[in-house]
């Protein structure tokens, strides 16, 4: 049985992201993981688990490449193993090698179907990539195959997965906790942004959230809580301490409601916002909530006006709803009534093989699929309909 181990988890650091179409923006990600790394070396790791989305995209730009191997570097040459796992933008889309595969020359354990897991005399650590909803079968099938394989090991036994679970989240979600494997000391999760903890009977389930502000809803909790990964500190079996810890160089977003469009109003609400929300480096990025409709020449005055403050400044026309907050769900918290995707699909479509290629046209969506991936898929349908003699 194990005796003392120190392990850093990280997910969704969403390398060579460019959002907004902005340099500066893809280098925030490159300094949050960078970071993260860093201070993760400092707490003196003896594991780092990637539980997917370590890219934004199966094929990430060369730089995002070299920013992963610079990060790791450091904990590698400490002697810290480092396990990884696919996520749902950096699974290949097509038959096509993972970019995590490419780093098997460092030491990175990349574990995937066929070779899920790696083992010691101290642990045994079991890592499923991303699957949705069109796959929930096959995943289910891995799932019961841990939880045996589980059994069977008298050892510290950690199981990484990139999935969303109804227990959580009302959209992001192709489980429940109830399908997960039961025989397992830590679930190192990855896939939604939020911080989610967790205790099982004795066991441990730890979301600890993406690295960067990847989407606005994110923005509440990163006021309260911060962005940054976990370390978990083992002694003993039973002995779990999960520490979360907090980066200090992202860049601030802020959220400004405004109720009209008047450029001098609009600069003072903006201003007073900005007073909250200082970096020494980095300028914010401004998401402003109007529910008036605002000229062109306004906004042009106001990015002229705050030019050298803000990174940018976005506008969203809102009307009734104010912007959605996705917040931090503690082990004592969870969302109900999940929207089951599938059920919905049946009630309009009527056809189960209908419903099967909604679901893999919407994965591929989210996937940033290509409308190529797209169109062989429904001509596969149409094939398969036409050899059946249906038209």
């Amino acid at each position: 049985m194990i005796e003392e181990v120190k392990i850093g988890h990280i997910a969704d650091s969403h390398l060579g992201k460019r959002q907004y179409g902005l340099g500066e923006r893809e280098e925030d990600f490159y300094d949050a993981f960078k970071e993260a790394c860093n201070k993760l070396l400092e707490k003196g790791i003896d594991i780092l688990l990637l539980s997917g989305d370590v890219f934004d995209s199966s094929r990430p730009p060369n730089k995002a490449l070299l920013k992963f191997e610079e990060s790791v570097r450091g904990l590698i040459e400490n002697g810290v193993k480092i396990y990884a796992i696919s996520g749902d933008h950096d699974f290949p889309k097509r038959r096509d090698v993972p970019p995590l595969m490419l780093f098997a020359r460092l030491g990175i354990k990349y574990l995937w179907t066929g070779d899920i897991c790696a083992e010691n005399n101290d642990y045994i650590i079991c890592g499923i990539q991303s699957h949705p909803r069109s796959f929930r079968e096959k995943a289910l099938k891995l799932f019961r195959e841990v939880d045996i394989k589980f059994r069977q090991k008298d050892r510290f036994k950690i199981l990484m997965l990139h999935q969303g679970l109804s227990n959580f989240s009302r959209y992001a979600s192709e489980f429940s906790l109830e399908e997960l494997p039961r025989n397992v000391n830590y679930y190192a999760m990855g896939h939604l942004h939020s911080f989610i903890y967790k205790k099982l009977n004795g066991s441990f389930l730890v979301y600890p959230g993406s690295l960067e502000i990847v989407d606005i809803t994110e923005i509440e909790e990163y006021k309260l809580r911060g962005k940054g990964p976990v370390v978990v500190e083992v002694v003993g079996e039973n002995k779990v301490k999960v520490e979360k810890i907090r980066l200090e160089n992202i860049r601030p977003q802020i959220i400004v409601e405004a109720e009209e469009a008047e450029y001098k109003y609009l600069v003072d609400r903006i201003m007073a916002e900005l007073e909250k929300a200082k970096h020494p480096t980095k300028n914010p990025i401004v998401h402003v909530y109007i529910r008036e409709d605002i000229s062109r020449e306004v906004i042009q005055k106001i990015n002229m006006a705050l030019k050298d403050q803000v990174l940018l400044v976005r506008f969203r026309r809102i009307s009734g709803v104010s912007k959605p907050i996705l917040g931090t769900v503690s082990e004592e918290d969870g969302y109900e009534g999940a929207i089951d995707l599938r059920e919905m699909f049946l009630k309009y479509l009527e056809n189960e093989e209908l419903v099967n290629l909604a679901e893999k046209l919407l994965d591929l969506i989210g996937k940033e699929g290509s409308i190529e991936d797209g169109f062989e898929l429904v001509m596969q349908y149409y094939r398969k309909r036409v050899k059946q003699g249906v038209h």
